[in-house]
């Protein structure tokens, strides 16, 4: 699936192939998968964005926070990463990594093929966050607040998919949000807009397959006088015909014991 976000949260080949459960354990999985080569620099304080990009067994980032590195390299959202010191947590790093000897990575890919390359480049950013940036965690399952995407009282207002090919954008403007969506399951919109909400979103609408859609909603943080559209919770219900509903649930949680500031190239 194509999962852009031009606001800065880029994560190309992980959006691209797979959503993972998300279930880690607390070091990294298969250790001997490394970057031979890493080169970590403060970033620009003027840059805004995060982005992140991988491919042929390397790995470039450019004003990345500590919290985006672990949830891309345990697939896992902000509002799971719990402890990172303060001063830490607003720091911004550059980081470039090489693989001595790493093939071309067919395109496009199977999903068997797509799941080993996200999972090989995941345990490798790991490793390389428990060696330069000393990280130790551990993960604990806790009841937490959470939401439950279900089908609206009159019925979903969705299109199912006329194409093969999975897109997702969210496109973010002064005024409001935009998301188009196409052949998009339901359990990635519930993945996808839990970024927005801040919480853990689970699929109950029990509807199968791919839809089309587009969503435009105003987030809470946006007081542009000109903003038209309605909160998210309202757009859902009345341009999707789902609804959000509140729920308790278990989420696991990434809680850090150590983090350093990075060590020397």
């Amino acid at each position: 699936m194509q999962r852009s976000r031009p606001a800065g949260f880029l994560i190309p080949l992980l959006s691209a192939c797979l959503s993972f459960a998300q279930s880690a354990p607390a070091t990294p999985r298969h250790a001997a998968k490394t970057f031979d080569v890493v080169s970590i620099h403060p970033s620009d304080p003027a840059l805004t964005t995060e982005d992140l990009g991988w491919n042929h067994g390397q790995l470039s980032a450019r004003g990345v926070t500590l919290s985006f590195l672990i949830q891309v390299a345990y697939d896992i959202r902000d509002f799971q990463v719990v402890g990172i010191p303060h001063g830490l947590d607003s720091a911004k790093y550059d980081i470039s990594t090489r693989t001595e000897g790493a093939e071309a990575e067919p395109t496009p890919m199977d999903a068997a093929s797509a799941k080993d390359q996200v999972q090989a480049y995941q345990t490798r950013l790991q490793a390389m966050l428990a060696d330069r940036f000393h990280l130790k965690l551990h993960v604990v399952t806790k009841d937490m607040p959470i939401y439950a995407l279900v089908v609206a009282k009159a019925g979903p207002k969705l299109r199912k998919a006329e194409q093969t090919g999975d897109y997702l954008h969210v496109h973010v403007l002064p005024n409001g949000s935009e998301m188009e969506a196409r052949n998009i399951a339901m359990p990635d919109f519930a993945d996808e807009i839990s970024v927005e909400l801040q919480r853990k979103v689970i699929d109950e609408t029990g509807l199968k397959g791919g839809y089309d859609f587009e969503l435009k909603w105003t987030p809470d943080n946006v007081q542009a006088p000109d903003a038209s559209a309605p909160s998210l919770f309202t757009a859902v219900q009345e341009q999707l015909g789902l609804k959000l509903e509140h729920r308790t649930g278990p989420m696991q949680v990434y809680l850090i014991d150590h983090i350093e500031a990075p060590t020397a190239n």
